[in-house]
C-alpha cells in the first residue's frame, strides 16, 4: 500500500475516533436534545434538567474519558448557573475519578475553598491539609495554609478527635447528630484526597455513623465508594450485604436487595454472612413478623 493511501486511512481513523468520542460524551439522545437546546435558550430549568440527566447517565458510561467528560460539563453548567450544591457534587465524583490527570489537584483546592464559604469547615480543612500533603509544589499550597481553620498536624489523629466527639452530648438516640455528620463528611473528604486501604476504612467507619442516624442514602453511597473503590478490602463483603440488608428493610426495594444478595453470594460464597444473605434471600418481601415465625418454627430451642 502506497504511504500515501496509509495517511489517508490514518486521518480518516482519527477523524473517526474524534466524531465516536463526541458522540459517546453527550451519551444519551436526551443529552444531546437539552444541549442542543441550551445553546438557544438560558433558562434554570432546563439547566437543571440536564444536570439531572447527566448524573443518572454517568455512573453508566465504562469508559474513563466519558465518565469526566460528562462531571466536567456538569460541573460547567452548575458554576454556569451558580448551582452550588450540584457543583459541589460535581466536583466531589471528579476528585473520586479523575486519578490520571494533575487537575486533579485543582478539583480538590476548589471543592476545599467552595465548602469553607458555606460553612463546612472540618471536610475543607481536611481536603486542605490532604492538598497541602500531596500537592507540594501547587501554586495554591500557600492559600491553602491560610485557609486552614483547624491546626491540623497528624490526619488520622484528627480524625480520631471527630469521631470522639460523635458521642458527647448524645441525644436520645445515644449520640450527637450535628458531631456524627460532621465526621461523615471529615471522612468522605479523606476519602477524597488519599486513594488508599485506610480510605476504605474511613468510608466504612463512616457508613456505620450514617446508619447510626439513619441518613440511609447517603449509607448506601458510602457501601458503593467502596465496593467500587476498594473491592478487595476487608470490609468490601459487609458493606455489599449491608446493602442488600438497608435495600431490602428500609427502601423495600426487593429486586435491587435480591440483586445484592446474590452478588454477595457469588463473590463470597465461603464468608461467615453467607447463611445469613441465604435466608434473607429466600424471606425477600416478608414481614419482620413472619420471618420471626419462621425462625421460631425452624430452631427448636425457641420452642
Amino acid at each position: 500500500m502506497k504511504p500515501i493511501y496509509l495517511a489517508v486511512l490514518l486521518i480518516i481513523a482519527i477523524f473517526s475516533s474524534c466524531k465516536q468520542n463526541e458522540v459517546s460524551t453527550s451519551a444519551t439522545p436526551e443529552l444531546q436534545r437539552l444541549e442542543n437546546e441550551m445553546k438557544d435558550v438560558k433558562k434554570p430549568e432546563l439547566a437543571q434538567q440536564y444536570i439531572k440527566e447527566i448524573t443518572k447517565v454517568y455512573p453508566t458510561q465504562e469508559g474513563y474519558n466519558d465518565k469526566i467528560n460528562l462531571l466536567k460539563k456538569g460541573l460547567d453548567i452548575s458554576e454556569q448557573y451558580n448551582f452550588n450544591a450540584d457543583a459541589n457534587y460535581f466536583l466531589a465524583e471528579l476528585c473520586k475519578y479523575d486519578t490520571l490527570r494533575s487537575d486533579r489537584a485543582d478539583y480538590i483546592y476548589r471543592l476545599a475553598t467552595r465548602l469553607k464559604t458555606i460553612g463546612k469547615t472540618t471536610p475543607a480543612d481536611v481536603l486542605f491539609y490532604g492538598f497541602t500533603q500531596k500537592f507540594s509544589d501547587n501554586p495554591n499550597l500557600n492559600s491553602a495554609n491560610v485557609l486552614m481553620t483547624n491546626d491540623i498536624t497528624q490526619i488520622d489523629t484528627f480524625l480520631l478527635k471527630l469521631a470522639a466527639k460523635v458521642f458527647e452530648n448524645p441525644d436520645q438516640e445515644g449520640i450527637n447528630r450535628k458531631n456524627a455528620l460532621n465526621y461523615v463528611d471529615a471522612c468522605e473528604a479523606y476519602a477524597l484526597v488519599y486513594k488508599n486501604d485506610q480510605a476504605a476504612n474511613y468510608l466504612y467507619k463512616a457508613s456505620e455513623i450514617s446508619r447510626t442516624i439513619q441518613t440511609y442514602p447517603k449509607t448506601i453511597a458510602l457501601y458503593d465508594w467502596i465496593l467500587r473503590d476498594y473491592p478487595n478490602n476487608t470490609h468490601a463483603p459487609t458493606a455489599l450485604f449491608l446493602k442488600g440488608y438497608i435495600l431490602d428493610d428500609d427502601f423495600n426495594d426487593v429486586d435491587k436487595a435480591r440483586q445484592c444478595y446474590q452478588e454477595f453470594l457469588d463473590k463470597y460464597p465461603d464468608n461467615d454472612f453467607a447463611d445469613d444473605v441465604k435466608f434473607l434471600m429466600e424471606n425477600l418481601g416478608k414481614s419482620d413478623e413472619e420471618i420471626f415465625q419462621i425462625i421460631e418454627k425452624n430452631n427448636p430451642s425457641t420452642k
